[in-house]
């Protein structure tokens, strides 16, 4: 049951009659007891009437509806794609890998990664006479048009087996020459090394 502080004041002020006074003690003590029920009413101990209660706390009662987020923009979503599905693919291997950079400042011994077309097979390099491995030799014509020589060393890794017009990818030490450069060391690390070593990849097999 709520209890309304100015109905007990009211009700102070008219308790005498049409023409009667009040006693005096007994105004105070109306007004004395309509102070504490204000006083209960604001601790929270008595209920506030509903003519009384904050407008705020009534507010409050209403259903909030929060807006729809908007979609996302295909580009966040194109991107969102690409990160999850590069942890899963393999790194593919795209243009030349700097080859061209590297031919223009005749910079060596710099590890690269690239794709190229077999322009033609050379005989290979068998000469294993001072201790060094036996290659395959293909030069390739990686994408900025560049030509160089991949010396594949088949007795350290397997026989790759490239026909001319056959597209392949590798990673290999890069050395420069006048006629393109030179790739080598396509196939995992002969000794202990700190590089991972190299690859050659055609047809979807990957020889190392």
């Amino acid at each position: 049951m709520s209890v309304n502080a100015a109905a007990i004041a009211n009700a102070a002020r008219n308790r005498s009659g049409p023409r009667g006074k009040r006693p005096l003690w007994i105004t105070i003590l109306l007004v004395v007891g309509a102070g504490v029920v204000w006083l209960l009413q604001q601790q929270g101990v008595l209920p506030q009437s509903s003519a009384n209660a904050p407008q705020s706390q009534q507010s409050n009662n209403k259903p909030v509806f929060s807006e729809p987020s908007a979609p996302a923009s295909p580009a966040a979503r194109s991107d969102k794609s690409s990160r999850q599905s590069s942890g899963k693919s393999t790194a593919a291997v795209v243009g030349d890998g700097g080859i061209a950079e590297l031919f223009k400042k005749q910079q060596s011994d710099t590890w690269v990664e690239a794709e190229g077309v077999i322009k033609k097979i050379l005989p290979d390099d068998d000469n294993d006479s001072d201790g060094s491995s036996k290659h395959q030799r293909w030069i390739v014509r990686v994408p900025s048009g560049i030509e160089i020589l991949i010396a594949h060393a088949f007795d350290v890794s397997a026989r790759v087996p490239v026909e001319e017009g056959d597209t392949i990818e590798f990673r290999g030490e890069y050395e420069y020459t006048e006629k393109g450069g030179t790739v080598h060391f396509t196939h995992a690390p002969k000794f202990k090394r700190r590089d991972p070593g190299g690859w050659i990849v055609h047809n979807g097999t990957k020889y190392e």
